[in-house]
């Protein structure tokens, strides 16, 4: 072999690690722009689920305060959740209203053995022109609000029987029998 032989071979395999080299860099340096691609990508993504989800929660809060009802009670829409519910009562058996009811029963008259109307939890209830007769005429308890305008409680046993956190207000009303409150329970009227 001669000199010019070896010269060459010597250059090829000097360009061949210089190319190594230089292949290793350009791929760390893809590598390199790849992840900061991916860290962009993904605090974009983040910040994107997060306004997505800050701009769901209230426009649906608004959505709910404006058709359904607001925490406070009765939406600006006037329907829904926050809405009267005006009942009827076959004046046969117990009327309930319970939970976050709010009703009005209008111009009913019932005989009842028991209870007449339970009222319980979160109800608000009206009773306009109502007469009852029973064991106990008006039970309310819980957080319970009964509004009583005109109509009658007639009870063998209790005319109203109120306990826990309950209001019950008496507003012209014909009261036969004992009132009887318990707890924080209040009572005005008749």
């Amino acid at each position: 072999m001669d000199w010019e032989d070896r010269a060459e071979r010597a250059a090829e395999r000097a360009t061949g690690r210089a190319a190594d080299k230089a292949a290793k860099r350009v791929g760390k340096g893809i590598s390199d722009f790849g992840s900061s691609i991916m860290w962009t990508v993904g605090f974009g993504l983040l910040f994107v689920g997060i306004f997505g989800c800050l701009v769901c929660g209230v426009g649906g809060y608004i959505a709910y305060v404006v058709t359904a009802g607001s925490p406070s009670g009765g939406g600006i829409g006037g329907g829904g959740v926050g809405a009267v519910e005006e009942a009827t009562w076959d004046g046969k058996s117990t009327f309930k209203c319970g939970g976050n009811d709010k009703i009005t029963l209008s111009g009913a008259s019932g005989t009842v053995t028991d209870v007449g109307i339970d009222a319980g939890g979160n109800c608000k209830l009206t009773l306009d022109g109502v007469d009852v007769n029973a064991d106990t005429a008006l039970k309310a308890g819980g957080n319970a609000k009964v509004t009583v305008i005109g109509g009658s409680l007639k009870g063998t046993k209790f005319a109203v029987q109120a306990g826990g956190n309950a209001k019950v207000d008496l507003q012209g009303t014909t009261v036969e029998g004992e009132i009887k409150k318990g707890g924080l329970a209040k009572v005005t009227g008749p």
